[in-house]
């Protein structure tokens, strides 16, 4: 069973986007310099690290406490 809650007050879109900043990193194909790479990226949009497979991007996300998820 799901239990809902009902907020005091609306929450504004930027604190909405926010939520789960600190647990969640995102994983994409990108290019660097012409060879094929995985960037690392904050759930907030900021690049924090590139990987050369998805594999350890993954692994480095999960090593580092955070939920890792694709972007494809």
């Amino acid at each position: 069973m799901i239990k809902t809650v009902q907020a005091e007050a609306p929450i504004s879109p930027e604190v909405l986007a926010g939520l789960g900043a600190d647990q969640l990193v995102y994983v994409k194909a990108i290019d660097v310099g012409g060879e094929a790479m995985f960037g690392i990226y904050s759930a907030l949009g900021a690049q924090i690290g590139t990987a050369p497979t998805r594999e350890v991007a993954f692994a480095l996300a999960v090593q580092n406490g955070v939920e890792p998820m694709s972007v494809h």
